[in-house]
């Protein structure tokens, strides 16, 4: 069952990667253009239907809006192509970007924090069930094994969590800062009660940071 989970995720996963990358590539070919819409929803339209053609498959323009790794391209191109004079977006345009990056920020942050508690849980339920087990010498270097080996797993996808929330924030750099003094995320658009992930959250992820020589540069 939990493989099966793990198959369809992968396959969820690879969908919304490649129309991604769709919607980009799209915005990035009419951007130099300057070709103005008078909504995102306008612009999702226009958008799904390029999807629909590369994926010779139906792609309604709900799905764009609904899903904020979509939406948060379609609003900045809004935001940037709607410009006002002085070369600001225009004020609820931005806040609309903002809202839906850092909902995007929370998510992952949500995610990162569920894979930390699924790692200790694991490795809580190793650790009671080696001892509550009478084993032989033969049979602890089995279960030595066996606990290495699901241990090792769990690093992969503690990394793997970690390397996603990095692009993510990568994405986000104009919108939200990562403080690398005090461990937290920080909301770029507010001068005070800026904090978006505080330390006891943001800290496992720093820490992978820093074991693999990835700190962000500072601003």
């Amino acid at each position: 069952m939990g493989e099966s989970k793990n198959r369809f995720a992968s396959y969820q996963k690879q969908i919304q990667d490649n129309r991604e990358r769709l919607v980009v590539q799209y915005l990035s070919f009419v951007k130099p253009k300057r070709i103005r819409f008078p909504h995102v929803s306008a612009l999702a339209d226009v958008v799904s239907t390029y999807i629909a053609a590369r994926e010779e498959s139906p792609c309604s323009r709900s799905t764009l809006l609904r899903n904020w790794r979509y939406k948060v391209h379609l609003l900045r191109y809004i935001a940037e192509t709607n410009a006002g004079k002085d070369g600001r977006p225009i004020g609820a345009i931005q806040n609309n970007v903002a809202g839906v990056e850092e909902f995007g920020m929370v998510l992952a942050q949500n995610n990162l924090k569920r894979e930390n508690e699924r790692l200790k849980g694991h490795i809580t339920a190793l650790e009671l069930e080696i001892a509550s087990k009478g084993v032989t010498a033969n049979d602890r270097s089995l279960t030595d094994d066996a606990v290495r080996s699901k241990l090792e797993m769990l690093e992969v996808k503690y990394a793997l969590t970690c390397q996603a929330l990095q692009v993510l924030l990568t994405g986000l750099r104009d919108f939200v800062a990562v403080d690398a003094d005090t461990e937290q995320f920080l909301d770029r658009a507010k001068m005070r009660s800026n904090i978006l992930v505080e330390r006891r959250l943001a800290a496992p992820f720093f820490e992978w940071l820093r074991a693999n020589d990835r700190l962000f540069p500072r601003d």
